[in-house]
């Protein structure tokens, strides 16, 4: 019988998410060896990723709603990472991290007991505070709902620079690449001051996780460029791979649905240091938990007086600049009316019955639609 330990141990496998890569394909280019989890050719196929860890089991289940039970309900969106949380990283293929470290990020922050509705840094969640104030001023019954970004949106939470940190100790590169590392990074960034030798290893790896979040993110970046790579670093893919929610691995990007949570709409953000990465949160409605839809809405179902125009071009999937949007906007919202909850519902219907193409042929519809209406 497995032991309790056990049972909290997950593994992931990038087979159940990736395409294997082709054997003697010669110099045609394999899809299989291009994701959204890296800028670059991955040098790794994605396909034979594997992590492991543990579960830290500090997280409440979402109670699972039908769009029906939301109705009236007027969504605001909490666009996110979508990296997981409570689950400490211990091996991301041949590393095995000397120091396991935690993650504390995405949609799973609703999850959490005794923490807020939604957390930001300080400037973000005092814009979104006065978006939501207004909304109760205004007697709305407002729910955040959460969008996930792209699939590097990570890059800017301490936990993605800490588990990178312990590939970089546990890397077993050497010979003469120390000191091109380092002239790379000085070339790169002039401007970063007292930046250790790569070749001391967790020097290196403390300095990188004690940055800013913007410079952690432009590091992690720069190390996902080929000129990187070719000089041995750790696969920075892999690390995304590995701090990924495995629910959103295949995720469209601003999707609504994976997790919503009610705000206390007339308090103030809460100045905090309990999320390593954000300075900030905004509070709860008591005795509130997370929700979610039993399937994830593309953004033209899920956000659809904001997501039709921004689609009208012909694109089912959301841009780069759609995603700054509805980041930058802490205003855009949606209710859930009666043509939300028919269109919700038809989409999971679709989704649970027929499969995914004929969901997607259902919303490119929706889209059609629109444009001929337009």
């Amino acid at each position: 019988m497995a032991s309790a330990k056990d049972l909290l141990k997950f593994f992931m496998s990038g087979a159940n998410y990736f395409d294997k890569p082709r054997v003697g394909g010669g110099r045609a280019k394999d899809p299989a060896l291009y994701s959204p989890f890296s800028m670059t050719k991955h040098r790794n196929a994605p396909y034979d990723y594997e992590v492991e860890g543990s579960l830290l089991g500090n997280l409440d289940r979402p109670t699972v709603v039908t769009p029906s039970q939301i109705q009236g309900k007027t969504l605001y969106f909490a666009t996110g990472d979508r990296t997981s949380n409570d689950r400490l990283i211990e091996r991301i293929n041949d590393y095995l991290l000397p120091d396991p470290k935690q993650t504390y990020g995405g949609p799973e922050y609703m999850d959490q007991r005794n923490r807020g509705s939604w957390a930001s840094e300080p400037t973000a969640m005092r814009a979104k505070q006065k978006a939501l104030n207004d909304a109760g001023l205004l007697g709305e019954d407002a729910l955040l709902a959460y969008m996930p970004m792209g699939e590097r949106s990570g890059d800017f939470s301490k936990h993605m620079s800490e588990v990178y940190g312990e590939m970089i100790k546990a890397s077993p590169m050497g010979g003469n690449s120390f000191g091109m590392i380092d002239d790379a990074i000085a070339a790169r960034f002039p401007k970063l001051k007292d930046v250790p030798s790569y070749k001391n290893r967790e020097q290196f790896a403390d300095w990188l996780s004690n940055l800013k979040g913007g410079q952690r993110a432009s590091l992690i970046k720069f190390f996902d460029s080929s000129q990187m790579q070719d000089l041995g670093l750790p696969d920075v893919g892999a690390a995304r791979f590995a701090i990924t929610n495995p629910d959103l691995v295949n995720s469209e990007a601003l999707s609504v649905g994976y997790r919503m949570s009610t705000p206390d709409l007339l308090s103030e953000m809460v100045k905090s240091k309990q999320h390593p990465s954000y300075g900030a949160y905004m509070p709860r409605k008591e005795g509130t938990g997370s929700l979610t839809l039993s399937s994830e809405l593309p953004f033209i179902i899920g956000a659809r007086d904001t997501a039709l125009p921004k689609a009208a071009a012909g694109k089912l999937q959301p841009l780069p600049k759609d995603i700054k949007s509805y980041m930058g906007n802490p205003r855009l919202r949606q209710l859930v009316d009666q043509q939300f909850v028919d269109e919700a519902g038809k989409y999971e219907d679709l989704l649970r019955n027929q499969g995914p193409e004929a969901a997607a042929q259902y919303t490119r519809s929706l889209l059609d639609a629109y444009i001929s209406r337009n």
